[in-house]
């Protein structure tokens, strides 16, 4: 009868097993809330750059017909060129308005006359 009584209890309790259970579920819960945030700022910060690049393209083609005297009349709606009191200095602001975001750039131009 001895042996009886003296069982060792070396399991664990229901209420330990849930506490376990809660925090793991609230660990794994927050792991996907921040993979999912990271996913949506990946998509932002790719538009953003897809933005610059195409501004970048877009002010590298104005600069060109610039200086070969030409008007590109396919982004006629997206810049504007005021001429500055120096001779030759432009500035022009250029606007891209595509996907999720508009980006909007400023710059000088200088051509010699």
């Amino acid at each position: 009868m001895s042996k009886l009584k003296k069982a060792n209890n070396k399991g664990f309790t229901l209420l330990e097993v849930l506490v376990a259970v809660a925090i793991l579920g609230l660990g794994i819960v927050f792991v996907f809330r921040s993979f999912f945030t990271v996913l949506e700022a990946e998509k932002i910060s790719q538009s953003v750059l897809q933005n610059c690049f195409l501004a970048e393209d877009y002010l590298w083609q104005i600069e060109m017909d610039l200086k070969n005297n030409f008007k590109n009349t396919s982004l006629a709606d997206s810049y504007k060129i005021t001429d500055l009191i120096p001779s030759g200095l432009k500035e022009l602001d250029l606007s891209v308005d595509k996907s999720r975001g508009s980006l909007n750039l400023k710059s000088y131009l200088y051509k010699r006359i």
